[in-house]
């Protein structure tokens, strides 16, 4: 049956979210009543639950599993081309089953120092560590180790692909042969259910076993020969040997052999050359058994962190005629456990099982290995075992009786029908609902990938555990690509690990708050994690809810440090590139939470940075590489573009406030110190050099410490300032319009200054051919003075300036021109000069920073003083 997030999407209609509550979806539709002849609307609510829980916190183990999967799952969609392809699926999930075993032994170890009260972190020892997580995480293991044999199989679709028909062909071919599944599965069984025949007993007489001469008689040699059978159900032929070969018997043989000094009679020599012949024939139907999943455990570990490379000595080593020592790779369809590509093992299930009734007919029928039968009786159940005749065979449970099946009845069974025998000897076991493990292993048989995830799902791969929720959408993305489930479902599986992972990491974060010693970087490795995890599935035409959970953990999270908010953009910045507004709009929001930071602890340096980092993804977006014609008019939409351009103009008000003697917050030496801050932190932006608001800044600097510095000579600096900023200028894109860098906000504090200056110059008396300004420079303050007059005018906003202010103003124009024609004239006047020698002698070069507070103070109030 559809769930109402799935049933919502299936036909088109008006879509929008409830404005009082975010979790709801919004939906017109018709109404279905037959009596509603108007075809009237209703309005469907649909609750879009992708919550996740509180938060179980997500100890180091997991942490480092999480990465290490998400890399494994980057690596695989990379190569687009293997993408669904069948070697591909399997070598992504064999490195998932690494990562998780990994972990798996890792954190159990942890688990096991902390019950022995070892000295140990005291992470371990958080109620998030215990045996019924570290029991999810076993169960998700197996299922993602028996997915790959059942579920991840080829297909069509993809296959073709991947190496075009014939490819496909092959491997469709291959995994659908007899016995395909066999050894996998037997790998399975033997690492996930049955363990290690070892662990069935206690640890201490095992250690007496290892101890006595004779172990086959020691306790009436019950546990030994038990210890014999439960490899043999195993598979594991070669811890059998290795038991056997320390049987009485055999030790005196071996006593016999190095001490033959012929002291005994004809009899006992017969005897002992009997025995020699028997276990040298057991020795090689044991070591020479091509049983599917090999004849020890060392490839089980081929899905976990173990796995052994591929072991050339077996190559041509033969104990039976016939049978070569590596004839058990012919079970194997993974070639990773096969050997080299020009090795002779490959994946030939016929030749296997023809090889392997040859194997059982010799059991039957050697000569030697009869003659040992009826002089070890014990070894007739054991041996008749290994000929697939059960009968006097005690199963303790059905993982035991399924594995022993596999390898010694029906190696050759179908993949379709592995589901149906395991299901029946289940049954016979009187398995009741089979279990948790035991229910998804059918499941996984049964090629329902739908079951095997909402399995998975109540086990906690939907709930706040962050780890099984990432592997259930690893998993789902999987069988996606092999057409085992809909793409649909890994949409939800992988909001919900977004969401597990976010609520995890921020309950881990608050319990790190409590303790100083443990890291306080937890929201930040949250939100980069659940970043990366969404990352790859935004692209065009894929769904906005993966863009909406990306967009919306960039929105709540406030970053530590800047290296972690640097980390989070750069995973963003290939979508910023390719034009998505939306993640632009979270990654100005991770921007802003920085600046906001510097912002707080008084850093004008640190929040400039941020806002230009901002506006720089904003320009990738809005006008890529231009720089030229109109870019800053497409930059005006972004954010931290006109926060920037706020934050320069508003430090170029404020300082010119002072030098106009007016009162404004802070000490004139806070207010020249800050703005100097931010002029030396945009000087490696490639942006604000373009930025009108900056130029004016610096501008303004350069007035202030030439005021400071020099207040007798600074007025050429600060006139040609003046003009810099109130100059009218062509815009880029040649349409004909004029602008000035100075914004309308402070024209008029420039031309109070310049009238101040003025004034100044017309104290000096007409006696003095000097001027401030220039005949160009009077000009364009006379039409600034004109433009802002008449603007007032317009806006009504003249009341607020006295007429007589302005009438002063427009005296002081008209007598600063009258000395500009002076000067200009005076200066035509005078008899040419011989040019002189180039020099920079003299030049003016401002050093603010290099007197102390007080010294600024003093020289900021002589500079007001003498105005």
């Amino acid at each position: 049956m559809a769930s109402a997030e799935e049933s919502i999407f299936q036909d088109s209609g008006l879509l929008a979210w409830d404005p009082k509550c975010p979790v709801l979806l919004l939906r017109v539709a018709e109404d279905d009543d037959d009596n509603n002849d108007n075809n009237d609307k209703r309005l469907i609510k649909v609750h879009m639950d992708y919550s996740a829980g509180p938060g179980v916190g997500c100890n180091k183990y997991e942490s480092s599993a999480i990465m290490a999967l998400l890399d494994a799952r980057d690596e695989y969609l990379q190569n687009t081309g293997a993408v669904g392809s069948y070697p591909a699926m399997q070598n992504v999930c064999q490195k998932y089953c690494q990562v998780l075993s990994k972990c798996n032994e890792e954190w159990s170890e942890a688990l096991r120092a902390s019950e022995n009260d070892m000295e140990i972190d005291e992470e371990v020892q958080k109620s998030s560590l215990n045996h019924e997580a570290l029991e999810l995480l076993t169960v998700v293991h197996a299922l993602t180790q028996l997915s790959a044999t059942y579920l991840l199989l080829p297909n069509n679709k993809r296959g073709l692909f991947a190496g075009g028909t014939s490819l496909f062909n092959h491997f469709a071919d291959m995994v659908r042969m007899d016995g395909a599944a066999t050894a996998d599965t037997v790998r399975f069984l033997r690492r996930h259910c049955l363990g290690s025949v070892d662990q069935e007993f206690d640890e201490s007489d095992l250690q007496d076993l290892e101890k006595v001469m004779q172990p086959d008689q020691w306790n009436g040699g019950d546990l030994y020969w038990a210890l014999v059978e439960g490899a043999m159900i195993r598979g594991c032929l070669e811890y059998a040997w290795a038991l056997l070969s320390n049987h009485s018997c055999n030790k005196a043989l071996n006593e016999y052999e190095k001490n033959k000094d012929g002291s005994l009679d004809e009899f006992r020599i017969a005897a002992y050359e009997e025995d020699k012949k028997g276990f040298e024939a057991l020795e090689a139907i044991l070591l020479s058994a091509p049983l599917p999943g090999g004849r020890n455990d060392d490839d089980d570990f081929y899905f976990g962190q173990n796995s052994l490379p591929y072991d050339s000595s077996l190559d041509g080593e033969m104990y039976i005629q016939g049978i070569k020592a590596s004839a058990y790779r012919y079970w194997d369809v993974n070639p990773s456990l096969r050997g080299p590509r020009d090795s002779e093992d490959h994946f030939e299930p016929r030749e296997a099982y023809a090889l392997w009734k040859e194997w059982q007919e010799a059991i039957e029928t050697n000569p030697d290995l009869k003659k040992l039968r009826s002089r070890i009786p014990q070894l007739n159940k054991l041996l008749d075992m290994l000929c697939g005749k059960f009968g006097d065979i005690q199963f303790n449970s059905w993982q035991e009786e399924l594995c022993a099946g596999l390898l010694y009845q029906t190696p050759n069974i179908k993949m379709d029908d592995m589901y149906a025998r395991t299901s029946r000897i289940m049954e016979n076991h009187q398995e009741s609902g089979f279990g948790t493990l035991a229910d998804g292993i059918v499941k996984v048989m049964k090629g329902n990938a739908g079951e095997v995830m909402a399995l998975a799902s109540g086990l906690g791969g939907s709930t706040a555990a962050a780890l099984p929720a990432v592997m259930m959408s690893l998993l789902s993305q999987l069988f996606s690509d092999a057409q085992a489930l809909r793409e649909n479902d890994t949409e939800l599986y992988t909001i919900h690990a977004a969401s597990a992972i976010r609520s995890s990491f921020a309950a881990e974060a608050e319990d790190a708050a409590k303790d100083p010693q443990r890291p306080s970087d937890q929201r930040d490795l949250g939100s980069w994690l659940t970043v990366k995890l969404l990352l790859p599935y935004i692209k065009v035409g894929s769904s906005l809810t993966y863009t909406a959970a990306l967009v919306d953990t960039l929105e709540h999270h406030f970053p530590q440090s800047d290296p972690e908010a640097e980390k989070l953009l750069l995973l963003c910045q290939k979508l910023v590139e390719r034009k998505n507004v939306r993640v632009l709009d979270g990654c100005d929001s991770t921007c802003l939470a920085r600046y906001l930071h510097y912002k707080a602890v008084g850093s004008p340096a640190g929040a400039i940075k941020w806002l230009i980092r901002g506006a720089e993804l904003e320009s990738l977006l809005f006008c890529g590489s231009q720089r030229t014609g109109a870019w800053q008019t497409l930059l005006h939409p972004g954010v931290c573009f006109r926060k920037l351009v706020v934050e320069f103009s508003e430090a170029a008000q404020s300082m010119l406030k002072y030098l106009l003697g007016e009162e404004v917050d802070g000490s004139a030496s806070e207010t020249f110190g800050r703005a100097k801050e931010m002029i030396e932190a945009q000087q490696e932006s490639s942006i604000t050099p373009f930025v009108a608001a900056v130029k004016v800044l610096e501008h303004i600097v350069t007035m202030a410490q030439a005021i400071s510095e020099h207040p007798k000579t600074c007025t050429t600096v600060v006139a040609s300032s003046i003009v810099a900023c109130l100059e009218e200028y062509c815009n880029e894109e040649d349409d004909g319009a004029v602008s000035s860098l100075a914004p309308p906000c402070i024209q008029w504090d420039l031309l109070r200054l310049s009238t101040l200056m003025l004034e100044r110059d017309a104290a000096k008396g007409d006696m003095e051919a000097t001027a401030s300004f220039d005949v160009k420079g009077m000009g364009v303050l006379f039409s600034c003075f004109v433009i802002n007059v008449e603007n007032m005018k317009m806006t009504k906003q003249l009341d607020r300036i006295s007429s007589e202010n302005i009438y002063k103003m427009r005296l002081a124009l008209g007598e600063g021109l009258k000395r500009a024609f002076i000067a200009e004239n005076a200066m035509k006047a005078a008899p040419p000069k011989k040019t002189a020698r180039l020099t920079t002698e003299g030049v003016y070069a401002a050093h603010f920073d290099e007197n102390t507070r007080e010294v600024e103070e003093l020289a900021v109030k002589n500079m007001l003083d003498g105005y």
